[in-house]
């Protein structure tokens, strides 16, 4: 398919193999698309496309779409999870060269842009166009793909290259609330998810244990934006944990490190031969009172998300307004995370997409849920991996305080944390 992709525009596409294995990797079989006769690169995007203009002046995003285009939307656009779903994406973009169809352009610019990077991809300014202008409405557009407008704006923003602090028009309803609002990125990375809170205008903490890792997010920081930003190189632990403890890093990858001894001593998770070092610890409840109490946070540190919450939660500080399970969270989304983290990449990167009211719900776009409805799906979701059918698909659970059918997170206006467990 990266081939198809790249064709006669990149006649060397160096992300063949990287895409090829990053399937393989999940038991996803994509080397029967790498022979379609034709260049994705070719078509024109849903921007550029020409569409016709509904009765409102908007793009008529189903106009010239035929049933059977229409009928395989929703399969295609889970491209990130299974073999079917491949395929059938790749049969849509053989049919996108039989005749215009607009929401079709835009799965396929998505597309595209996931499995081989930005090299042929239309400029973020386009795709946000194509989308913003699109006459379907979110539940009918969610209907069709499966997928929301904050969740393909930010997945287009994020793969696209474009400049982080230059967020999409979409994105915005997420800003902070106020000036000196602290979102806090526990489990930082390579600090994509810290780059996005910066543009969304929250002061930031970025906590990594890595010591490659943190210093790479210093030094990749602009340094007018180094006043609302901080990084602190600790490993998180539970109350009542060791000043310093072992921390087990899976080769070069930032994304696959933890402190728990049974997950880094596993070669099926860690590799055979993890890297050890000893870190000092934090509490996240300590980093929350050392730099003010966070209005959004992501946890991400693996094998300690619980310690963290517990310690976040106690001491008498205020609660996150959003957040796992604990304390009185009634409103749940199992969101999709494959989109957020394309082959492309090599695995080196990695990002937790949009929180509140723009995380993408896989069953209901951008509604809330019961946590039952919830629990449900997570063990249909586990089942459907174990057969193969979302083999290289995985979740985040994000949650938000209130009653379900209330207000979210920024519809009261009093701002949020989305934390994943």
């Amino acid at each position: 398919l990266a081939q198809a992709i790249c064709g006669v525009a990149q006649p060397k596409c160096s992300h063949q193999r990287e895409v090829e294995g990053h399937f393989a990797a999940m038991g996803v079989v994509v080397s029967s698309l790498f022979a379609l006769p034709f260049v994705v690169a070719s078509l024109p995007s849903a921007a550029a496309a020409g569409a016709s203009a509904g009765p409102s002046g908007r793009l008529a995003c189903t106009a010239g779409c035929s049933e059977e285009v229409l009928g395989m939307l929703r399969e295609a656009a889970t491209f990130t999870g299974n073999t079917a779903a491949v395929q059938s994406f790749g049969a849509l973009l053989q049919l996108l060269g039989e005749g215009p169809c607009p929401i079709a352009r835009l799965l396929a610019d998505l597309g595209r842009l996931y499995i081989v990077g930005p090299g042929t991809s239309v400029g973020l300014h386009d795709f946000e166009a194509g989308l913003d202008d699109c006459d379907l409405s979110e539940s009918d557009l969610f209907g069709l793909l499966g997928l929301s407008r904050p969740q393909m704006t930010y997945a287009y923003w994020l793969m696209s290259g474009a400049p982080r602090h230059h967020l999409p028009r979409l994105l915005l309803p997420l800003a902070a609330p106020s000036e000196g609002s602290i979102a806090m990125d526990f489990g930082s990375g390579h600090g994509e998810d810290a780059a996005f809170f910066l543009a969304l205008n929250y002061t930031v903490l970025a906590v990594e244990a890595q010591r490659p890792a943190a210093a790479r997010l210093v030094r990749r920081l602009p340094r007018r934006r180094r006043s609302r930003f901080a990084v602190e190189q600790r490993a998180i632990v539970e109350p009542g944990g060791p000043r310093s403890i072992r921390f087990y890093t899976c080769g070069d990858d930032v994304t696959r490190s933890t402190t728990d001894v049974e997950l880094g001593s596993n070669p099926d998770w860690c590799g055979k031969d993890p890297l050890m070092d000893d870190i000092l610890t934090a509490l996240c409840g300590d980093l929350a009172d050392r730099h003010g109490s966070p209005t959004h946070a992501k946890v991400d540190v693996e094998g300690a998300d619980l310690g963290c919450l517990q310690s976040l939660l106690g001491g008498g500080r205020p609660a996150p307004r959003t957040i796992s399970v604990e304390a009185g969270y009634r409103r749940f989304k199992l969101c999709r995370q494959a989109l957020f983290n394309p082959p492309f990449w090599g695995g080196e990167l990695a990002s937790s997409g949009p929180f509140g009211a723009a995380a993408t719900d896989w069953r209901v776009g951008l509604e809330w849920r019961g946590a039952a409805a919830v629990a449900l799906d997570i063990v249909e979701a586990v089942g459907s991996r174990q057969a193969g059918g979302l083999a290289a698909e995985w979740f985040d659970v994000h949650a938000a305080l209130g009653e379900l059918g209330g207000a979210g997170p920024r519809e009261d206006g009093q701002g949020h944390v989305a934390m994943k467990k």
